[in-house]
């Protein structure tokens, strides 16, 4: 994620392609060719920081989907994510991701970025956003094999 935060271009022309090869995207996928857009003026942002108690959030939802097998990013019990993630960490703004069936962080981190389906490009504007701190947590998930949730948080 740093990578692609700090220098997009390189980003783009070493792991999104190999990724986007293996994968068979080519020039008629718009979420790719954006993201190569996107990639293409992202330079110089900062980079994020690992953060112990937003990994124990991250943890702490994957563990519950993951065994539950539910997807989202509501609780197994509706808590919305925003309240179970400032049990965990009180900084300023926060977002989350979670990336169903892959186990590689690469893949996880492309796959985000792309964002198929999702109109929103979510996925991406949190990675290549104004977060400096994040938590991350890889977890078995019953229906879909691997669940990754990344939360970030503006921290100090």
């Amino acid at each position: 994620m740093n990578l692609a935060r700090v220098d997009g271009k390189l980003f783009s022309k070493t792991y999104l392609k190999k990724y986007a090869d293996e994968k068979g995207y080519n020039s008629d996928n718009s979420n790719y060719l954006s993201l190569i857009d996107d990639l293409n003026i992202t330079n110089n942002l900062q980079m994020l920081t690992p953060d112990k108690n937003l990994s124990l959030a991250a943890a702490f939802h994957a563990e519950d989907t993951g065994k539950t097998g539910i997807m989202g990013h509501n609780s197994s019990d509706g808590t919305s994510f925003s309240k179970r993630l400032n049990r965990f960490s009180k900084t300023g703004a926060i977002a989350e991701n979670c990336d169903y069936g892959l186990n590689s962080a690469l893949s996880i981190v492309c796959d985000l970025l792309i964002d198929e389906g999702v109109a929103s490009l979510g996925h991406r504007k949190n990675i290549l956003g104004p977060y400096n701190q994040v938590g991350v947590a890889l977890r078995e998930h019953i229906t879909w094999s691997y669940v990754c949730v990344l939360d970030f948080a503006v921290g100090q």
